[in-house]
């Protein structure tokens, strides 16, 4: 007895099945298998059932240093942590995915192999219910490949949304890369499918990784936060100086306190220090005044209180002297 009929019942698929696509697709992984391997599908964007059938290990993402929130959480829930920082998938999943994809093989071949006339009317009905464009044969469908350059703008999207996500960790409050001013992209296919080069503004150019059926971006993302990249340095320093004129232009529409007021306002006594013929005549205090904000101006207020003070001292002195 095969594996695939131990771990499913092969006559519970319904006959359109093998032709669900995206919400469909994963809501049918989640049934199967459970709510982690749909999360993970979903995440590759790993959409229908030739896509799953083409890639060769769907877990083979966990094992780049992809920098997201949305990857970790997946991680932690099928992977092993290990004591050196790494991950290691756990047997329990990979031998579902292994399961299903055989799953899926045998119903694939089942199909193939029916009479013709019944494929045909099946692969109509199969059109009628799938999302995705196709070209239709006497006996089969056929899904239009992307193109290179339908590929690279799924691409750039993916670098639009992970410089939203880390302006803040780059100390960079508008971070906008765009292709052609802050790097250059190619994107380029091959009999082994599509190929990608990163130039970045700094002049280092990434050959960029995959797998199978995709183009991956982790060694741009560590690239820009390397602190070795002239470019990205050059955008923190001009977003430091744009928030350092802001600081600057704020602080020169608040409005000034005059020093009289700020000296004026200490509820219990004014301190002057008063120079005078270049000799310091006294720190005065002065606890009595009945001055008010409106009485004090600037020169006249603080002569007043000068001449006050020597009164006052010259008072002290004679009476000293008569005393004494």
């Amino acid at each position: 007895m095969s594996t695939p009929q131990i771990y499913f019942d092969l006559d519970k698929l319904s006959s359109n099945a093998l032709s669900f696509t995206d919400q469909q697709f994963y809501d049918l992984v989640k049934d199967l298998l459970g709510g982690s391997q749909a999360k993970l599908l979903a995440y590759q964007h790993i959409n229908s059932v030739p896509c799953f059938l083409m890639s060769d290990d769907v877990c083979d993402i966990l094992n780049y240093d992809i920098d997201d929130p949305e990857l970790d959480e997946i991680r932690e829930e099928i992977c092993f942590k290990l004591k050196s920082g790494q991950y290691m998938v756990k047997g329990g999943i990979k031998t579902s995915f292994s399961c299903l994809k055989e799953y899926l093989l045998k119903k694939t071949e089942e199909k193939l192999n029916e009479p013709k006339k019944k494929r045909k009317t099946q692969s109509q009905s199969l059109l009628s219910n799938s999302n995705q464009t196709q070209l239709t044969s006497t006996q089969t469908t056929t899904t239009i490949p992307l193109t290179a350059n339908q590929y690279k703008r799924y691409l750039l999207n993916l670098i639009k949304q992970w410089c939203d996500d880390n302006k803040d960790n780059l100390q960079i409050d508008d971070l906008n890369l765009t292709d052609g001013d802050d790097f250059t992209s190619k994107v380029s296919t091959s009999s082994h499918g599509f190929e990608g080069t990163i130039t970045c503004k700094c002049g280092i150019t990434l050959v960029l990784p995959k797998t199978t059926d995709k183009i991956l971006l982790p060694n741009y993302y560590r690239h820009l936060k390397d602190h070795n990249c002239k470019h990205v340095k050059d955008l923190q320093k001009k977003s430091k100086q744009q928030q350092s004129s802001t600081t600057t232009t704020t602080s020169a529409t608040q409005p000034q306190t005059p020093l009289i007021q700020i000296i004026t306002s200490i509820p219990s006594a004014v301190y002057v220090a008063v120079r005078d013929m270049g000799q310091d005549l006294a720190v005065l205090e002065d606890n009595t005044t009945n001055a008010t904000l409106g009485d004090l101006s600037s020169e006249n207020c603080l002569q007043s209180l000068c001449k006050r003070e020597r009164r006052r001292l010259e008072t002290e002195q004679n009476e000293s002297a008569n005393f004494l």
